[in-house]
Protein backbone atom coordinates (compact mmCIF):
# COMPACT_ATOMS: atom_id res chain seq x y z
CA UNK A 1 0.00 0.00 0.00
CA UNK A 2 1.47 3.87 -0.47
CA UNK A 3 2.87 5.24 1.92
CA UNK A 4 1.71 8.69 3.16
CA UNK A 5 4.10 11.74 4.70
CA UNK A 6 7.98 11.90 3.85
CA UNK A 7 9.42 8.37 3.14
CA UNK A 8 12.55 7.82 2.34
CA UNK A 9 13.63 7.95 -1.47
CA UNK A 10 16.38 5.46 -1.21
CA UNK A 11 18.68 7.67 -1.62
CA UNK A 12 19.52 9.26 1.46
CA UNK A 13 16.66 11.67 0.85
CA UNK A 14 12.94 11.76 1.26
CA UNK A 15 9.96 12.13 -0.22
CA UNK A 16 6.14 13.52 1.14
CA UNK A 17 3.78 11.29 -0.53
CA UNK A 18 1.12 14.05 0.94
CA UNK A 19 -0.38 14.54 3.90
CA UNK A 20 -1.65 11.31 6.03
CA UNK A 21 -5.30 10.41 5.58
CA UNK A 22 -7.44 10.52 9.14
CA UNK A 23 -7.93 7.22 10.45
CA UNK A 24 -11.59 5.96 11.56
CA UNK A 25 -10.72 2.43 12.37
CA UNK A 26 -8.05 -0.22 13.18
CA UNK A 27 -9.08 -3.94 12.85
CA UNK A 28 -7.01 -6.63 13.90
CA UNK A 29 -7.39 -9.87 12.64
CA UNK A 30 -7.95 -13.35 13.39
CA UNK A 31 -10.92 -11.27 15.37
CA UNK A 32 -12.00 -12.19 18.74
CA UNK A 33 -10.69 -13.97 21.71
CA UNK A 34 -7.50 -15.73 21.32
CA UNK A 35 -6.16 -18.88 22.91
CA UNK A 36 -2.39 -19.65 22.71
CA UNK A 37 -0.09 -22.13 24.72
CA UNK A 38 3.17 -21.41 26.89
CA UNK A 39 6.08 -21.32 24.06
CA UNK A 40 3.98 -21.08 21.39
CA UNK A 41 3.45 -18.01 18.80
CA UNK A 42 0.11 -16.18 17.51
CA UNK A 43 0.30 -13.51 14.37
CA UNK A 44 -2.14 -10.66 14.27
CA UNK A 45 -2.76 -8.52 11.47
CA UNK A 46 -4.04 -4.93 11.09
CA UNK A 47 -5.82 -2.97 8.60
CA UNK A 48 -6.54 0.49 8.90
CA UNK A 49 -9.62 2.02 7.47
CA UNK A 50 -9.43 5.88 6.44
CA UNK A 51 -12.90 8.18 7.14
CA UNK A 52 -13.40 7.85 3.08
CA UNK A 53 -14.11 3.57 3.56
CA UNK A 54 -10.70 3.37 1.61
CA UNK A 55 -7.79 1.78 3.55
CA UNK A 56 -4.82 3.77 4.19
CA UNK A 57 -1.13 2.87 5.33
CA UNK A 58 -0.33 2.89 8.52
CA UNK A 59 3.26 2.41 10.89
CA UNK A 60 1.12 0.30 13.27
CA UNK A 61 2.69 0.44 17.18
CA UNK A 62 1.78 -2.59 19.03
CA UNK A 63 1.78 -3.22 22.42
CA UNK A 64 0.64 -6.30 25.68
CA UNK A 65 -1.25 -5.31 28.50
CA UNK A 66 0.87 -7.70 30.59
CA UNK A 67 3.82 -8.57 28.69
CA UNK A 68 5.00 -11.19 31.51
CA UNK A 69 1.86 -13.30 30.07
CA UNK A 70 2.18 -12.19 26.08
CA UNK A 71 4.70 -10.25 24.56
CA UNK A 72 3.87 -8.59 21.03
CA UNK A 73 6.70 -7.82 18.57
CA UNK A 74 6.20 -4.55 16.28
CA UNK A 75 5.34 -6.74 13.43
CA UNK A 76 2.19 -8.36 15.72
CA UNK A 77 3.63 -11.54 16.93
CA UNK A 78 2.06 -12.50 19.84
CA UNK A 79 4.54 -15.10 21.93
CA UNK A 80 2.73 -16.73 25.05
CA UNK A 81 5.14 -16.17 28.23
CA UNK A 82 2.97 -17.93 31.29
CA UNK A 83 -0.20 -18.62 32.13
CA UNK A 84 -2.53 -15.53 32.54
CA UNK A 85 -5.04 -13.19 30.19
CA UNK A 86 -4.37 -9.79 28.97
CA UNK A 87 -4.86 -7.55 25.91
CA UNK A 88 -3.06 -7.03 22.64
CA UNK A 89 -2.96 -3.72 21.64
CA UNK A 90 -2.46 -1.94 18.23
CA UNK A 91 -2.98 1.73 17.47
CA UNK A 92 -2.44 3.80 14.43
CA UNK A 93 -3.18 7.86 14.45
CA UNK A 94 -5.37 7.96 17.52
CA UNK A 95 -7.33 4.81 15.79
CA UNK A 96 -7.21 1.65 18.36
CA UNK A 97 -8.30 -1.54 18.62
CA UNK A 98 -7.92 -4.65 20.69
CA UNK A 99 -8.00 -8.64 21.49
CA UNK A 100 -7.50 -10.33 24.39
CA UNK A 101 -5.57 -13.32 24.73
CA UNK A 102 -5.68 -16.32 27.39
CA UNK A 103 -2.25 -17.72 27.46
CA UNK A 104 -2.30 -21.34 29.58
CA UNK A 105 0.78 -23.53 30.21
CA UNK A 106 -1.65 -26.97 30.38
CA UNK A 107 0.33 -28.68 28.19
CA UNK A 108 -3.01 -30.09 27.07
CA UNK A 109 -3.61 -30.91 22.96
CA UNK A 110 -5.00 -28.20 20.73
CA UNK A 111 -8.61 -30.23 21.14
CA UNK A 112 -8.74 -30.07 24.53
CA UNK A 113 -7.77 -26.30 24.89
CA UNK A 114 -10.56 -25.10 21.87
CA UNK A 115 -12.95 -23.14 22.84
CA UNK A 116 -15.73 -24.51 20.68
CA UNK A 117 -15.77 -27.51 23.70
CA UNK A 118 -13.97 -26.30 26.43
CA UNK A 119 -17.03 -23.96 27.40
CA UNK A 120 -15.33 -22.58 31.20
CA UNK A 121 -11.77 -22.83 32.72
CA UNK A 122 -11.33 -21.34 35.95
CA UNK A 123 -8.22 -21.37 37.42
CA UNK A 124 -7.45 -20.00 40.90
CA UNK A 125 -3.61 -18.27 40.07
CA UNK A 126 -5.44 -16.45 36.79
CA UNK A 127 -8.27 -14.04 36.12
CA UNK A 128 -9.10 -12.84 39.43
CA UNK A 129 -9.77 -9.17 39.94
CA UNK A 130 -9.60 -8.36 44.07
CA UNK A 131 -12.08 -6.26 46.20
CA UNK A 132 -9.09 -5.92 49.24
CA UNK A 133 -6.69 -8.16 50.21
CA UNK A 134 -7.13 -11.82 48.87
CA UNK A 135 -10.99 -11.56 48.04
CA UNK A 136 -12.07 -12.18 44.86
CA UNK A 137 -14.70 -9.74 43.07
CA UNK A 138 -14.81 -11.45 40.01
CA UNK A 139 -13.12 -14.65 38.23
CA UNK A 140 -12.23 -14.89 34.38
CA UNK A 141 -11.89 -18.02 32.86
CA UNK A 142 -9.24 -19.11 30.97
CA UNK A 143 -10.95 -20.82 27.97
CA UNK A 144 -11.28 -17.75 25.60
CA UNK A 145 -15.21 -17.76 25.76
CA UNK A 146 -15.46 -14.69 28.21
CA UNK A 147 -17.32 -16.15 31.03
CA UNK A 148 -17.17 -14.36 34.17
CA UNK A 149 -18.52 -14.72 37.44
CA UNK A 150 -18.33 -12.23 39.91
CA UNK A 151 -20.35 -10.47 43.03
CA UNK A 152 -21.38 -7.29 43.94
CA UNK A 153 -21.19 -7.67 47.33
CA UNK A 154 -18.03 -7.59 49.67
CA UNK A 155 -19.63 -10.06 51.98
CA UNK A 156 -20.15 -12.49 49.41
CA UNK A 157 -16.19 -12.74 48.12
CA UNK A 158 -14.44 -15.66 48.48
CA UNK A 159 -10.85 -15.92 49.32
CA UNK A 160 -7.70 -16.62 47.05
CA UNK A 161 -5.08 -18.95 49.58
CA UNK A 162 -1.74 -19.04 48.57
CA UNK A 163 -0.13 -22.52 48.12
CA UNK A 164 -3.40 -24.16 49.30
CA UNK A 165 -2.30 -27.19 47.77
CA UNK A 166 1.13 -28.56 46.01
CA UNK A 167 2.10 -24.52 46.21
CA UNK A 168 -0.23 -23.88 43.82
CA UNK A 169 -3.97 -21.30 45.24
CA UNK A 170 -7.33 -21.77 45.76
CA UNK A 171 -10.28 -20.36 46.22
CA UNK A 172 -11.74 -20.61 49.89
CA UNK A 173 -15.25 -20.50 50.19
CA UNK A 174 -16.83 -20.12 54.43
CA UNK A 175 -19.84 -21.11 54.21
CA UNK A 176 -21.47 -17.41 52.89
CA UNK A 177 -19.64 -17.04 49.49
CA UNK A 178 -20.80 -17.15 45.95
CA UNK A 179 -19.91 -15.70 42.74
CA UNK A 180 -22.32 -15.82 39.77
CA UNK A 181 -21.70 -15.09 35.65
CA UNK A 182 -22.08 -11.82 34.72
CA UNK A 183 -23.68 -12.63 31.43
CA UNK A 184 -24.62 -15.96 29.53
CA UNK A 185 -24.15 -19.33 31.71
CA UNK A 186 -22.13 -22.55 30.55
CA UNK A 187 -25.46 -24.31 28.67
CA UNK A 188 -24.24 -27.79 28.20
CA UNK A 189 -26.32 -30.42 26.12
CA UNK A 190 -23.69 -33.19 27.09
CA UNK A 191 -21.09 -32.50 29.61
CA UNK A 192 -17.76 -33.63 31.57
CA UNK A 193 -16.71 -31.70 34.22
CA UNK A 194 -13.49 -31.70 36.11
CA UNK A 195 -13.33 -30.08 39.95
CA UNK A 196 -9.96 -29.96 42.03
CA UNK A 197 -11.86 -29.20 44.90
CA UNK A 198 -12.30 -29.98 48.86
CA UNK A 199 -15.00 -29.67 51.15
CA UNK A 200 -13.81 -28.67 54.90
CA UNK A 201 -16.86 -29.39 56.21
CA UNK A 202 -17.82 -32.85 56.11
CA UNK A 203 -21.32 -32.74 57.46
CA UNK A 204 -22.38 -30.07 55.50
CA UNK A 205 -23.85 -29.67 51.75
CA UNK A 206 -22.08 -27.56 49.63
CA UNK A 207 -22.36 -26.49 46.00
CA UNK A 208 -19.31 -26.19 43.47
CA UNK A 209 -21.22 -25.65 40.31
CA UNK A 210 -25.03 -24.79 40.13
CA UNK A 211 -27.27 -22.62 38.61
CA UNK A 212 -30.24 -20.32 39.87
CA UNK A 213 -33.64 -22.06 38.06
CA UNK A 214 -32.18 -20.57 35.15
CA UNK A 215 -33.07 -23.54 32.94
CA UNK A 216 -33.09 -26.21 35.20
CA UNK A 217 -31.84 -27.47 38.74
CA UNK A 218 -28.68 -28.46 38.01
CA UNK A 219 -25.87 -29.03 41.05
CA UNK A 220 -22.34 -30.64 41.44
CA UNK A 221 -22.44 -30.84 45.34
CA UNK A 222 -21.13 -31.98 48.11
CA UNK A 223 -23.36 -33.68 50.40
CA UNK A 224 -22.63 -33.53 53.73
CA UNK A 225 -25.32 -36.80 55.06
CA UNK A 226 -23.63 -39.12 52.87
CA UNK A 227 -20.16 -37.83 53.30
CA UNK A 228 -20.11 -38.10 49.27
CA UNK A 229 -20.12 -36.06 45.83
CA UNK A 230 -23.97 -35.57 44.29
CA UNK A 231 -24.51 -34.50 40.81
CA UNK A 232 -28.51 -33.34 40.48
CA UNK A 233 -30.41 -32.36 37.64
CA UNK A 234 -34.00 -31.97 39.21
CA UNK A 235 -35.62 -30.59 35.71
CA UNK A 236 -33.84 -32.65 33.41
CA UNK A 237 -35.50 -35.95 34.53
CA UNK A 238 -32.22 -36.85 36.43
CA UNK A 239 -32.59 -38.57 40.22
CA UNK A 240 -29.72 -37.60 42.92
CA UNK A 241 -26.63 -40.04 42.10
CA UNK A 242 -24.40 -40.50 44.47
CA UNK A 243 -20.14 -41.50 44.52
CA UNK A 244 -18.51 -42.19 47.97
CA UNK A 245 -14.72 -42.02 47.30
CA UNK A 246 -12.14 -40.74 49.50
CA UNK A 247 -12.91 -38.63 52.61
CA UNK A 248 -14.32 -35.32 50.87
CA UNK A 249 -11.87 -33.54 53.14
CA UNK A 250 -9.43 -33.98 51.45
CA UNK A 251 -8.07 -32.62 47.85
CA UNK A 252 -9.22 -34.55 44.81
CA UNK A 253 -9.62 -34.15 40.83
CA UNK A 254 -13.32 -35.08 40.37
CA UNK A 255 -14.56 -35.99 36.99
CA UNK A 256 -18.38 -36.16 35.83
CA UNK A 257 -19.19 -37.38 32.05
CA UNK A 258 -22.75 -36.99 31.61
CA UNK A 259 -25.18 -37.97 28.61
CA UNK A 260 -28.61 -38.22 27.96
CA UNK A 261 -28.11 -41.96 29.03
CA UNK A 262 -24.99 -42.14 31.05
CA UNK A 263 -23.77 -40.25 34.10
CA UNK A 264 -20.03 -41.26 35.17
CA UNK A 265 -18.18 -39.89 37.98
CA UNK A 266 -14.28 -40.15 38.65
CA UNK A 267 -11.99 -39.33 41.54
CA UNK A 268 -8.33 -39.35 41.47
CA UNK A 269 -8.75 -41.46 37.86
CA UNK A 270 -10.41 -43.99 39.56
CA UNK A 271 -14.42 -44.60 38.58
CA UNK A 272 -16.28 -44.47 41.22
CA UNK A 273 -20.05 -44.85 39.59
CA UNK A 274 -21.61 -45.27 36.31
CA UNK A 275 -25.28 -45.28 36.24
CA UNK A 276 -27.72 -45.10 33.55
CA UNK A 277 -29.85 -42.19 32.96
CA UNK A 278 -32.80 -40.50 31.12
CA UNK A 279 -31.76 -37.01 31.02
CA UNK A 280 -33.09 -34.61 28.84
CA UNK A 281 -32.49 -31.20 28.10
CA UNK A 282 -29.97 -28.74 28.84
CA UNK A 283 -27.44 -28.38 31.52
CA UNK A 284 -26.80 -24.64 33.01
CA UNK A 285 -24.19 -23.80 35.14
CA UNK A 286 -23.92 -20.29 36.32
CA UNK A 287 -22.48 -19.92 40.10
CA UNK A 288 -19.62 -21.41 42.23
CA UNK A 289 -20.09 -21.54 45.81
CA UNK A 290 -24.10 -21.84 46.13
CA UNK A 291 -27.45 -22.44 44.76
CA UNK A 292 -29.38 -18.84 44.72
CA UNK A 293 -28.52 -17.83 47.92
CA UNK A 294 -28.53 -21.17 49.98
CA UNK A 295 -26.63 -24.31 50.31
CA UNK A 296 -22.99 -22.51 50.53
CA UNK A 297 -19.59 -24.40 50.08
CA UNK A 298 -17.48 -24.83 53.13
CA UNK A 299 -14.35 -25.41 50.98
CA UNK A 300 -11.39 -24.53 48.52
CA UNK A 301 -11.55 -24.74 45.04
CA UNK A 302 -8.48 -24.75 42.89
CA UNK A 303 -9.64 -25.70 39.04
CA UNK A 304 -12.72 -26.46 37.00
CA UNK A 305 -12.83 -26.99 33.77
CA UNK A 306 -16.41 -27.79 31.80
CA UNK A 307 -16.67 -29.37 28.33
CA UNK A 308 -19.89 -28.92 26.14
CA UNK A 309 -19.56 -32.91 25.23
CA UNK A 310 -18.61 -36.11 26.44
CA UNK A 311 -15.00 -36.90 26.51
CA UNK A 312 -13.51 -40.35 25.68
CA UNK A 313 -11.07 -42.26 27.98
CA UNK A 314 -7.89 -40.79 26.04
CA UNK A 315 -8.93 -37.14 26.79
CA UNK A 316 -10.06 -38.01 29.94
CA UNK A 317 -6.92 -39.96 31.06
CA UNK A 318 -5.00 -36.52 29.66
CA UNK A 319 -6.91 -34.19 31.70
CA UNK A 320 -6.77 -36.24 34.78
CA UNK A 321 -3.22 -36.85 34.28
CA UNK A 322 -2.68 -32.67 33.91
CA UNK A 323 -4.52 -31.83 36.93
CA UNK A 324 -3.11 -34.62 39.13
CA UNK A 325 0.46 -33.84 38.38
CA UNK A 326 -0.01 -29.86 38.79
CA UNK A 327 -1.52 -30.14 42.17
CA UNK A 328 0.57 -33.48 43.30
CA UNK A 329 -2.45 -36.06 43.93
Amino acid sequence: MQACGPVDDGCGGSLDCGACPEVEQVKISPTGNQVLQVGAELQLDAVATATDGSQTFCEFGWSSGDPTIARVTTDGTVSGLEAGITDIRVECRGATDRVRVYVNDSGLSAALTDPASLAMWFRADVGLNFSGGASVEEWEDLSGNGSIVANDSFSRHPRRVNGAINDKPALQFTGNQELRTTASHAALDEATIFVVAKNTEATHRGQILSNCNDGGNNQLRFDGSADGLYFYGQENGLDEAVTVGSPTTDYSVVTVTLSNSQLRVRQNAQDQASVSVSANGTWNFGQIGARCSSEHLEGEVAEILAYSRVLGDTELGEVEAYLMTRYGL
